[in-house]
């Protein structure tokens, strides 16, 4: 099998090449300073959790690595990102991995420009849907056997109708009382708009281009679903108690804001106090909350137990994902390495259990990262 070895760094030169693709025709287009605002946000630093997986996934099965496979694997952060910019437009998000959303960053490009016509969220609609075009593009470069590469790109493009589905029910979900919610519909949801494309897409893909068996491919599909839930779950704990919170404050309660139901939350709107029950339910469902409001249903939920209840689901889940991965005829060096990084992502970091809440109102932008941008076109060049 192959050895795909220093994979960060291959993966942050191909991610670089970008760069040269945007600039040639088409997307030379765009004028240079949007140009280097759409690779701002793709090339911030992140885990690249994606092609990890991906190449993980497929060096545990192939004889060989094929040409062109790192730009197959980064294809999976364009997914990534363009499912981010169009989420962050949906919520009202101003902020991505602490610096300005993709709408955000054009609407302080197009402030100076009072003739403009349309918004930064107009553009970023755009942009979302191009860098999905660009991303298929990149992952059909792939010089795979033709019936696998087929095979692989459908689970893609199957992936992109699961989230988008998946987001679609969370948004429905919210019409709804809260009461009405169910822990099924609630990880259904999280396992179609995060599980699908965080999980299950890069590591079955990858699995797939290998030449892996149906029977592998299936119980590494329930693999990544049921770890790509667990970490949903890890993440609305954050949301609630770790260093996100502790981070992010009150943006970190957009879920609340919003109706949004998350495992916590469903657990105390269950087995919390009745006044504590009618006061959350309150919350979630009338509409418009206050700063006070989301405070209030921050304090009910820690006090439920919704966050002790979230995390036992989490180490549940990890237990019995176990078995899925062990019955696979993946390489050992490449299942060991899948539990190893699925172990890690899934710790909750638990350096604030609990906070006075004097959440700020207000999130401070990080400074945006264009000079990071034009060292990596630099480097390109």
């Amino acid at each position: 099998m192959v050895a795909l070895p220093d994979t960060s760094e291959r993966i942050e030169q191909e991610l670089t090449s970008l760069a040269r693709q945007f600039a040639k025709p088409p997307l030379s287009a765009i004028p240079s300073r949007h140009r280097e605002a759409i690779l701002t946000f793709v090339l911030r630093r992140g885990k690249r959790l994606r092609p990890k997986l991906f190449l993980t996934c497929y060096g545990g099965y192939a004889p060989a690595e094929v040409p062109n496979l790192y730009k197959a694997a980064i294809s999976l952060e364009l997914l990534h990102a363009f499912i981010l910019v169009h989420d962050d437009i949906v919520d009202g998000s101003r902020v991505r991995r602490g610096a300005p959303s993709m709408h955000a960053l054009f609407d302080d490009e197009l402030r100076h420009n009072g003739s403009a016509r349309f918004s930064g969220e107009d553009v970023a609609m755009i942009v979302g849907d191009m860098l999905y075009a660009v991303g298929i593009n990149m992952f059909l470069s792939v010089e795979a056997a033709a019936e696998r590469k087929q095979q692989a790109l459908e689970y893609l493009t199957l992936t992109a109708i699961y989230t988008a589905c998946g987001e679609l029910k969370e948004l429905f979900d919210t019409l709804a009382p809260p009461v009405e919610a169910t822990t099924e519909g609630i990880s259904q949801s999280s396992q179609w708009k995060t599980a699908y494309y965080s999980f299950a897409c890069p590591m079955v893909t990858g699995a797939i281009l290998a030449g892996a068996g149906d029977a592998d491919v299936k119980a590494l599909r329930g693999y990544a679903l049921s770890v790509g839930l667990a970490f949903q779950i890890k993440d609305d704990i954050e949301d609630l108690t770790g260093s996100t919170f502790a981070e992010n404050g009150d943006s970190a309660l957009d879920d609340l804001r919003e109706g949004k139901l998350t495992l916590p939350v469903w657990y105390a709107l269950h087995h919390g106090s009745r006044k504590d029950r009618e006061g959350l339910a309150r919350i979630i469902g009338g509409g418009k909350t206050s700063h006070r409001d989301l405070a209030a249903a921050h304090s009910i939920i820690l006090r439920a137990g919704g966050v002790q209840y979230a995390k036992n689901e989490v180490d549940r889940i990890l237990r019995e994902s176990r078995g899925l991965l062990d019955s696979l005829a993946m390489t050992v060096g490449s299942r060991d390495a899948l539990w190893r990084h699925t172990t890690e992502l899934l710790q909750v970091r638990e350096d604030v259990t609990e906070r006075r809440h004097s959440v700020p109102t207000a999130v401070r932008l990080a400074p945006n990262s264009t000079r990071y941008v034009e060292t990596r076109m630099k480097e390109a060049v």
